[in-house]
């Protein structure tokens, strides 16, 4: 008996065939999506950095306020005698008062020195915007310093700082 022998295939079992990729870069709509996430934080970005400025700006005046108010109450302790008057004070003044202007270049009196005080003093506070100034001193010797300005941020509602002390 003859036995028919099959022929052995020596070749691997085949892979299905799988498709050309295709390479290819970014498509334009990737890039509009990724140009208008860039704007839009662009935009937060600088929207940031002027609230940042507008911030800093109103710290400014309010320090300027400050350092202002307690000028003048260095200068009353200087001139001890007029500010001690009290409430007859040469050194009393309202926001809207205008103090007289005085040339202490030669000696003066208390009165006069107290009148250029004013003077210099209400023309630093007038260097903040819409600055005003006003020193309060009652009798029992306590003076109050009052500096209103306008808001920085534009708001319409005026900033105040007060400064009270015995003198």
């Amino acid at each position: 008996m003859t036995s028919a022998r099959l022929p052995i295939s020596r070749s691997l079992p085949r892979r299905p065939r799988q498709p050309a990729l295709r390479e290819g870069g970014f498509t334009l709509i990737e890039v509009l999506v990724a140009v208008i996430v860039l704007a839009i934080g662009l935009v937060g970005l600088a929207t940031l950095q002027g609230t940042s400025i507008r911030g800093n700006y109103a710290a400014m005046t309010r320090s300027k306020a400050v350092a202002v108010a307690y000028d003048v109450m260095d200068r009353m302790r200087a001139n001890r005698d007029q500010a001690l008057l009290g409430t007859g004070s040469a050194y009393n003044t309202t926001f809207a008062a205008t103090p007289a202007a005085v040339n202490c270049s030669s000696p003066c009196s208390s009165t006069q020195l107290a009148q250029y005080d004013l003077n210099m003093w209400k023309s630093e506070v007038a260097r903040l915007p819409a600055g005003q100034g006003q020193v309060a001193i009652d009798s029992d010797n306590k003076a109050t310093v009052s500096v209103r300005w306008a808001d920085a941020r534009g708001n319409g509602t005026p900033l105040t700082v007060s400064v009270e002390g015995m003198l």
